[in-house]
């Protein structure tokens, strides 16, 4: 009982980490979108968000909007993804196309890094490999989104860039190289 309750203040513990960052990057991204947007769109884009959260829109509404408002801008709107609700996130043309013409990836690829993660942390920390494996199951039943998924485990694997590099590998490329190039400008490789 005293090792569950351990686990279960590790698990509090990386939530309250995961949310931290997103609150974090919530404001990095609104403060980026005030700086990149003309003054009209950042108010609808305020307005909208307002309407949503006092459900005068629906998710698809403001998804729409977002879309209207984002046009052509796909950084920010691949970012913007991570804030909207699971399943409504913003369908970029690229995405349908990497992903045709994405790297052939093999289930034993998959496997041996699952292991890699496994053995890595066995006996020194079991909570981040069962903490990334929730992740990635809470995606395969699609209750996160496939940015909140890239996002919980850039922070779950934050001090272990070899398992990054290896987990970014699994990703499009244009997907990857976004994360590639964010955790290169917070070390300062620029």
């Amino acid at each position: 009982m005293n090792n569950s309750r351990s686990d279960l203040g590790r698990s509090q513990m990386i939530n309250r980490r995961t949310m931290d960052q997103c609150t974090k990057n919530a404001i990095e991204f609104v403060k980026e979108i005030k700086g990149g947007l003309i003054q009209n769109k950042f108010d609808e884009f305020v307005k909208a968000f307002k309407d949503y959260r006092a459900q005068r829109i629906e998710d698809s509404d403001l998804r729409d909007k977002m879309k209207e408002i984002f046009e052509g801008e796909r950084d920010m709107i691949l970012r913007l993804n991570t804030f909207l609700p699971i399943g409504y996130e913003i369908k970029l043309p690229f995405e349908d196309e990497q992903s045709q013409r994405k790297k052939h990836v093999k289930m034993e690829d998959a496997i041996r890094f699952l292991n890699k993660i496994k053995a890595q942390f066995e006996g020194v920390d079991n909570h981040t490999y069962k903490s990334f494996m929730k992740i990635l199951i809470m995606y395969y039943k699609k209750h996160k989104s496939f940015t909140m998924v890239c996002q919980e485990v850039t922070t779950l694997l934050q001090g272990h860039p070899d398992l990054l590099d290896e987990f970014y590998y699994f990703l499009p490329k244009s997907i990857s190289a976004h994360y590639v190039a964010a955790r290169n400008s917070v070390r300062g490789d620029m």
